[in-house]
């Protein structure tokens, strides 16, 4: 079990737990704890590349690799706070992450993750306020992404 950090932000310390390997392709599920309770937060989560293991998304003159939104798989309950501070979301892994070109936009192209590779996992919650909203890292851990060989 791999277990995340505290958050660094206005929302405080969560923590992420995974089962330590995500498959690309394969349904997953992450546990949240450590949310406060107020202010209610609108949580979100993605996944990118781990600095350290992926050079070739971060080239800062080119452009770099945006992070992916995890999306809940289908009747399974939303990414929401309970009374006492936890969430679960239950997702598809996604295959790869987007590398947006600065200098031609047409160039931009997926990076598919690569098997052993370290991802970066990331809730982050935004408070509504009356003239816009902040946002910020709930929780952040760090996971290895396995990829299943082609048939």
């Amino acid at each position: 079990m791999v277990f995340g950090g505290p958050g660094r932000g206005p929302f405080g310390s969560g923590k992420v737990r995974t089962d330590g390997t995500l498959t690309a392709g394969g349904q997953e599920t992450l546990f949240v704890k450590g949310i406060q309770r107020k202010p209610k937060l609108k949580l979100a989560a993605s996944v990118s590349p781990n600095y350290d293991d992926s050079p070739e998304c971060f080239q800062f003159k080119s452009g770099i690799c945006l992070p992916e939104p995890l999306f809940r798989v289908p009747g399974t309950p939303k990414l929401r706070t309970s009374p006492k501070g936890r969430a679960t979301l239950t997702f598809v892994m996604p295959g790869a992450v987007l590398f947006e070109n600065f200098k031609d936009p047409l160039q931009s192209h997926p990076v598919p993750f690569s098997d052993g590779k370290k991802v970066e996992i990331q809730i982050e919650g935004t408070k509504k306020l009356r003239n816009g909203s902040v946002t910020g890292p709930v929780a952040i851990t760090t996971a290895v992404v396995e990829v299943p060989p082609s048939p």
